[in-house]
């Protein structure tokens, strides 16, 4: 089970990377919006679907600071791939012009990476599986103002974490570097590459080192 659980993530993570190399964001990443197919060895490969909530902040495609198409059973707290204060679309070739700084400063592919944070705890943790449950996840996480740990403490009695604490929790280590709010400088949680290294994706005969 853990293994599907990797492979699936791992995927899903490698196809965002791409995706946020060229300056998109998916902004609806969700058990939904995957399609399981097979490549050419009959592997299970994983694709992304549903690119019509994407932005591209190399063009302004479908960029509207104050507009957020979320599902909030995953969408991160802050609900905008960008602050509010960030100007409207500009014209293409200024957005073209200044994208990589706009990403740089506002670091929007980590709306995405915080979805796919709830979806790892949903697919390892059996008592998240059913869609309803996702709504009790956030309004709990709310009560203890987005702390993963602090929710642990306080519901962790509701739930089963043993797919997230096997191999000295590195599991529950990665979920918590994912969701979990972003600091002053926009960031505060990984990327889509920095999560692919993380020790949780490692080879099972690999011994992982203790929690960072």
């Amino acid at each position: 089970e853990i293994l599907v659980v990797k492979e699936v993530i791992w995927q899903v993570m490698a196809a965002l990377r791409d995706m946020h190399r060229v300056g998109i964001v998916h902004r609806d990443i969700k058990p939904a919006n995957l399609l399981v197919a097979e490549n050419f060895k009959s592997r299970p490969v994983v694709k992304l679907i549903d690119l019509g909530a994407a932005v591209d902040l190399r063009t302004g495609v479908n960029f509207n600071p104050e507009t957020g198409l979320l599902d909030p059973k995953y969408a991160p707290p802050e609900q905008l791939v960008v602050p509010q204060e960030v100007p409207r679309t500009p014209a293409r070739f200024i957005a073209l012009l200044f994208s990589p700084a706009l990403w740089q400063l506002t670091a929007p592919d980590r709306f995405d990476t915080y979805s796919v944070g709830v979806m790892l705890m949903q697919m390892a943790i059996p008592e998240l599986r059913p869609g309803k449950q996702l709504d009790l996840l956030k309004s709990q996480l709310q009560v203890v103002g987005e702390d993963l740990q602090a929710w642990r403490d306080e519901y962790g009695d509701q739930y089963t974490f043993t797919l997230l604490d096997r191999r000295k929790g590195q599991g529950w280590d990665l979920v918590k570097r994912l969701v979990r709010p972003r600091n002053l400088v926009q960031r505060g949680r990984l990327s889509a590459a920095e999560a692919m290294g993380h020790p949780f994706f490692w080879p099972e005969f690999l011994p992982v080192p203790d929690k960072r």
